[in-house]
């Protein structure tokens, strides 16, 4: 069984012995420009070269953790050896770069292991490989290890790769505008649903309406797991935050359709309801969504 990384194993990692230096001439031999880099500034001045050998020893570091964390598992696993040897080291030591030395920690097996096997199945689907390795990097930082819940890789084994990335863009808002597209009867009075769940997707690079054919379902996957709660007897008090409804394709072709219905006593119903993100959703979110800044309006104003 793994356990955490302790601070005398970091700085043992750190230190200049045999191992670590070993470790350390491995890592910058991969990567051919990175040691010319060093070994010129190494050449400038006294200050430059001990950053030089600073950096060198968290090469060494780095390297230890790939070596102490990763290669077991792969073996255990018995998974795509040449993606785990050649790539693997490289992306997840780049995603913890930011950690401190001392907050690096070997992640729980209960999580590490299903999410290896995750990631082994999606190195074809950039978005969940992507989600994969943020999660493992997230389980390595001891300051923020609790926020990777040993569930979150299954969560992502439930994703397409299509609805990871409207994913992010919901969960990146505590709360959003919805609508259900409704067939509203007179007499009798009622109503029939024509679509659920629509929320204002837009096209990233025109800002004009966009329809996502599996929306409705991605929304009620999302439910189901836990990550929102999507209502339409709340809803956002400010009307302007419902604007964009009128403009919706699927509200012009359920407004077409209804004109062209002979029946008499047919009107289109756009009820407003809200999505609502989950506690379990936000943590979801920081521990395994990309985090690049971006939140898209889908119906709220700058300023929410």
């Amino acid at each position: 069984m793994l356990s955490p990384m302790t601070g005398s194993e970091i700085a043992a990692a750190a230190a200049v012995g045999k191992a670590a230096a070993a470790a350390s001439k491995k890592a910058l031999d991969e990567d051919p420009s990175e040691k010319a880099m060093l070994r010129e500034i190494g050449r400038e001045t006294p200050a430059a070269k001990r950053a030089a050998e600073a950096h060198m020893e968290r090469v060494a570091i780095r390297q230890e953790l790939r070596l102490k964390l990763w290669t077991p598992l792969v073996k255990i696993l018995g998974i795509r050896s040449d993606y785990f040897t050649d790539q693997f080291p490289q992306e997840i030591s780049d995603r913890v770069e930011h950690i401190p030395d001392e907050a690096l920690v070997s992640p729980r097996p209960s999580l590490v292991l299903p999410a290896m096997q995750g990631l082994a199945y999606s190195l074809d689907e950039p978005e969940l490989k992507e989600m994969y390795l943020n999660l493992l990097a997230t389980a390595s930082d001891g300051r923020r290890q609790d926020d990777a819940h040993p569930s979150f890789a299954e969560i992502i084994k439930q994703l397409s790769p299509a609805e990871a990335s409207l994913l992010a863009i919901v969960l990146a808002w505590p709360q959003l505008p919805i609508i259900a597209v409704r067939r509203a009867f007179s007499d009798p009075e009622g109503y029939e649903t024509m679509q659920s769940h629509v929320l204002d997707w837009t096209d990233r690079a025109t800002g004009a309406p966009k329809e996502e054919p599996l929306a409705a379902m991605y929304v009620d996957n999302w439910i189901r797991l836990g990550l929102i709660r999507a209502s339409y007897s709340q809803f956002l008090t400010n009307d302007a935050h419902y604007a964009w409804v009128e403009s919706r394709p699927e509200v012009l072709r359920a407004k077409a359709e209804i004109e062209s219905d002979p029946r008499p006593g047919i009107t289109l119903d756009t009820a407003k309801g809200m999505v609502t993100r989950t506690s379990f959703g936000e943590r979801f979110g920081a521990a395994a969504l990309p985090t690049s800044g971006d939140r898209p309006n889908l119906g709220l104003a700058e300023d929410e």
